[in-house]
């Protein structure tokens, strides 16, 4: 009879995740290509995305291919690490941890959160129109000179710190100025359109693979001008 080492078995596994994933990724590229095409995302890069979701998904026993293109749904708009992003992150964990219900349920509630994000934060002028007011803002140069972290946020999702509640508000606006400190942004509005595009497109945008081409436009772009030039251009000029 033949039997099959340890090792043998987790290798097997690997392939196989690997395979589900990458047909997982090619699902959400073709169900969100023209955005995906905006931002400078390709395959690979949206591949990369649902493995770091999967990897989260497997610590809540959240394991079947249907719940990861759930979550990678919810990431498209909340970013790859929503799970960590302290404006939500209580929320969607919460209802991760409910072990005792089977995994429909759990993602039921993690959906339901997701929702009430999107009816009660952004609204109705809809994730696209959320970024063209984002790509508006980036345009403002002696605002964004000027403006402070929380005005920002206010100005992209004004119902944002409600929702998530002051001191998950607070607590994302720290984390998000850390994180610009941490890349070494180099001006004023460097910083300030980091802050708006984290609201945006969620917490550690810059670390985000499926992002990975629109942070260069900050990271690498010392001159501001054409630093938040090419941001709004990539915000506003897809399809949805």
């Amino acid at each position: 009879m033949l039997t099959l080492s340890n090792d043998t078995l987790a290798r097997l596994d690997s392939i196989q995740i690997d395979r589900d994933i990458r047909g997982i990724a090619d699902w959400l590229y073709q169900r969100f290509e023209p955005w995906f095409q905006g931002i400078g995302a390709d395959p690979h890069d949206v591949a990369r995305s649902v493995r770091r979701i999967q990897q989260w998904a497997q610590t809540k026993a959240l394991r079947r291919n249907k719940d990861i293109r759930m979550l990678a749904v919810i990431s498209v708009t909340q970013g790859t690490f929503f799970y960590s992003d302290p404006r939500f992150a209580a929320v969607f964990n919460r209802a991760a941890r409910q072990f005792e219900l089977d995994p429909d349920a759990r993602l039921d509630g993690i959906f339901a959160a997701f929702d009430g994000w999107r009816q009660n934060v952004v609204g109705p002028d809809g994730w696209h129109g959320v970024a063209k007011r984002t790509a508006e803002l980036l345009s403002e140069d002696s605002a964004m000179e000027t403006a402070r972290p929380a005005g920002i946020a206010d100005h992209v999702l004004p119902a944002q710190a409600r929702w998530a509640g002051q001191a998950e508000h607070e607590q994302f606006l720290n984390a998000v100025v850390a994180q610009g400190q941490h890349h070494h942004l180099p001006t004023r509005r460097h910083h300030a359109s980091h802050m708006a595009l984290s609201v945006l497109l969620g917490y550690r945008w810059l670390d985000d693979p499926k992002l990975n081409s629109l942070a260069k436009l900050i990271l690498q772009e010392r001159d501001p001008d054409a630093m938040t030039r090419g941001i709004a251009l990539r915000l506003t000029e897809h399809k949805s």
